[in-house]
């Protein structure tokens, strides 16, 4: 069936049975409010990101907090597809990626001028997606760190970029 993962202002996440509109988990471990979830591709892991300075990994079932990744009021979280790896997004005008399993850190994104409000990772964990509230999105290219030179940058203008989401462009013309 279907689950959903919503994430709250007081602090919690909650993973929901979609048919019936029950709570499956419960995820409290944040101080702050919740201001990005995301459920690995397998539904087996949860990853919450708050204002806290924390992104905290969640066995999804059991509930279980298995690792915490630190940032400056953590505002983006995405898995790559197969769970290997997962990003986070901060105020601090960065995108950092970590293996999940161990928590290592793989490399840091820099190169926007004001918080980052978003972050997206491509399905196959080769490319990262950052929005900030600089009112860019840049692509980068995590084999190729620094970013793709010269990185692509999305300039919005006169809107803050809230949210990014990242597919590829099989069927799209």
């Amino acid at each position: 069936g279907q689950v959903a993962l919503t994430g709250n202002q007081d602090g919690t996440a909650i993973l929901w049975n979609v048919a019936s509109g029950k709570k499956i988990q419960v995820y409290k471990e944040h101080a702050g409010s919740v201001h990005a979830v995301a459920l690995s591709s397998d539904k087996k892991l949860v990853l919450i990101g708050s204002y806290d300075k924390s992104a905290v990994l969640f066995d999804a079932v059991s509930g279980k907090k298995i690792r915490t990744f630190h940032g400056q009021g953590v505002r983006g979280v995405a898995f790559s597809g197969d769970g290997k790896l997962l990003v986070t997004a901060s105020r601090d005008k960065t995108a950092i990626l970590w293996e999940t399993d161990s928590g290592k850190k793989v490399h840091t994104f820099q190169g926007h001028t004001s918080d980052l409000s978003s972050v997206a990772l491509s399905a196959d964990g080769k490319r990262v997606l950052t929005g900030s509230a600089d009112k860019t999105a840049i692509l980068w290219e995590v084999k190729a760190a620094p970013p793709i030179s010269p990185p692509p940058v999305i300039a919005l203008e006169e809107n803050l970029l809230r949210n990014a989401a990242f597919k590829g462009l099989e069927g799209w013309k």
